[in-house]
């Protein structure tokens, strides 16, 4: 990894001053954290340069002289760190302009500064580039990480936005003992056209899952401890990543596509999604004036039925303002006592949605009960505008996955496990408790570890649930056969061939050899007897 000092000749042009302060003076006196309370941490910044050699970005022609063309990745990091003395805060815009470690993310750095700073110039004209760079943000560059181990919060930003968008809730979560982490959302290859959406969405959460195996060796990560998030787009890419990878422990969204999809192909690039497995719990805050209307969630938060899901709605709110420019920077440059009604909205709802989110996080990675507590409530009963947030809390489906069975079949035994089983079943008629391959496959995993008592207890579980089971008549026949209890292995083979023809699970072919094999072994069982 290599990090590099921020490119303060450039900021000292732009404002001609360097304000110090102490570190924590200095937290709660920039005006950009606006009226959220920092934590006990000083926020550390660096920025970490690395080459994802599996993949392309830059595509050299064969006629120019070769160079790098792997795809790069600036990550940066806010952390937790240690208040040593005076320290000089950071600008703005030290997050825009940054020293590369060479001349090829040298290049790519212009190209992320070249359209952040045209996105600045154009959402308020009434201010100058030199004044939004010049903003004090409650950050030091490269402070000593603080003592202590700290969760993992990756964020991914809008879609197309060429830096992080969201510098003040990664701060604000530092400054309470997370380590944030965030990628600008370079398109799949070196060009500014995009190939098409879903490529691009696949793109970044790769960088993502990058990301977070090259932040592995920061001595104060909690490697045990991980969230996703992500703001537009970048909800769609924390979903994405947290659908295929187990070690994600919450999701976040920040009033995200996903929550407007129409089908998990847009979540995931395929069909393939386990809704049964995704038991990860997400919070989802989205703008009041949403095209949902009061009572629906979508149909991806609609169908994870399995999950816990917070469910928020912002008053007033825009959909950028969920990311800082709009939100927090304006305002800080405008003065709160100048500010149109649609930006004081803005404000207000963003340091609403940092606090819920830290909140929420603390309650999924830290397991702090009132931190969740706080994250189902609506905003009149967290000390806030009575209706700016309206929580809904959806509750995911108490079933067992595999693991859950197999444990819970040898700690209680097969009455105690089907009793909660038919209990789940009369809860939730409408869904899936527990799927007839994950039977057959904990059944056949305590077979092969001679759990032959427990594996048959799983196999009478899975015929009481799905008695046409032709798979699961077989694992108990082999149970009766390896315990030497021929009449029972005849009566269980002799019962899949009863259930075969409805067996919708199993294809034709292999039904027929299904036949085969156990006509033969039922005219050798009967020979024995």
């Amino acid at each position: 990894m290599v990090t590099h000092r921020p490119f303060t000749a450039h900021i000292l042009l732009l404002t001609g001053l360097l304000i110090w302060f102490s570190p924590l003076e200095a937290q709660t006196r920039v005006a950009l954290w606006g009226e959220l309370e920092p934590g006990p941490y000083v926020v550390g910044y660096r920025v970490l340069y690395e080459l994802d050699r599996s993949r392309v970005w830059n595509v050299v022609p064969d006629s120019l002289p070769p160079e790098e063309t792997s795809r790069p990745l600036r990550i940066s990091v806010w952390y937790p760190a240690r208040a040593a003395g005076n320290a000089a805060l950071m600008r703005y815009g030290e997050f825009v302009y940054d020293y590369a470690p060479d001349r090829y993310f040298a290049r790519l750095n212009d190209q992320l500064a070249s359209r952040y700073v045209n996105i600045l110039r154009g959402v308020r004209a009434e201010l100058s580039e030199q004044r939004i760079l010049a903003v004090p943000v409650p950050t030091v560059r490269n402070a000593i990480p603080a003592s202590g181990m700290f969760p993992l919060v990756m964020y991914s930003p809008g879609g197309g936005a060429s830096l992080p968008d969201n510098g003040v809730l990664a701060a604000y979560l530092a400054s309470h003992g997370y380590i944030v982490g965030s990628l600008p959302q370079l398109t799949s290859v070196g060009s500014r056209l995009q190939r098409n959406y879903q490529t691009e969405v696949e793109a970044h959460a790769r960088d993502i899952e990058f990301a977070v195996g090259a932040l592995q060796s920061l001595p104060s990560l909690d490697r045990r401890r991980l969230a996703v998030t992500g703001f537009s787009r970048g909800g769609l890419v924390a979903l994405r990543v947290a659908a295929r990878n187990p070690n994600v422990d919450a999701v976040v969204g920040l009033d995200p596509s996903y929550a407007y999809a129409t089908s998990f192909e847009r979540v995931t690039g395929s069909s393939a999604i386990d809704v049964y497995a995704f038991r990860v719990p997400v919070l989802t805050l989205l703008r009041d004036n949403s095209d949902l209307g009061a009572a629906e969630w979508g149909f991806v938060l609609d169908s994870l039925r399995y999950a816990d899901r917070y469910i928020a709605r912002v008053r007033a709110l825009e959909h950028n303002d969920f990311a800082e420019i709009r939100s927090m920077l304006y305002p800080t440059l405008l003065g709160k006592g100048d500010l149109p009604a649609p930006l004081a909205e803005g404000h207000l709802g963003y340091t609403a949605i940092a606090r819920y989110v830290l909140n929420f996080l603390n309650g999924t990675l830290k397991g702090n009960s009132d931190g969740l507590e706080f994250a189902a409530r609506p905003s009149a009963e967290n000390d806030m505008s009575s209706g700016l947030v309206q929580m809904n809390v959806l509750q995911g489906a108490d079933v067992p996955t595999r693991g859950d069975l197999v444990r819970l079949v040898a700690a209680d035994g097969y009455e105690e496990v089907a009793s909660r089983i038919r209990e789940a079943i009369r809860l939730y008629p409408d869904l899936v408790v527990v799927r007839e391959n994950v039977l057959i496959s904990a059944g056949t995993d305590l077979h092969e570890q001679q759990e032959i008592d427990l594996a048959a207890e799983v196999f009478q579980l899975a015929l009481e649930i799905y008695p046409q089971s032709g798979r699961a008549y077989e694992g108990l026949a082999n149970i009766y056969v390896a315990r030497g209890e021929t009449d029972r292995a005849v009566w269980a083979y002799e019962r899949l061939l009863e259930v075969l023809p409805a067996d919708s699970t199993l294809s034709a072919e292999r039904k027929a050899r299904y036949r085969r094999e156990v006509e033969l072994l039922l005219r050798l069982l009967k020979m024995t007897k």
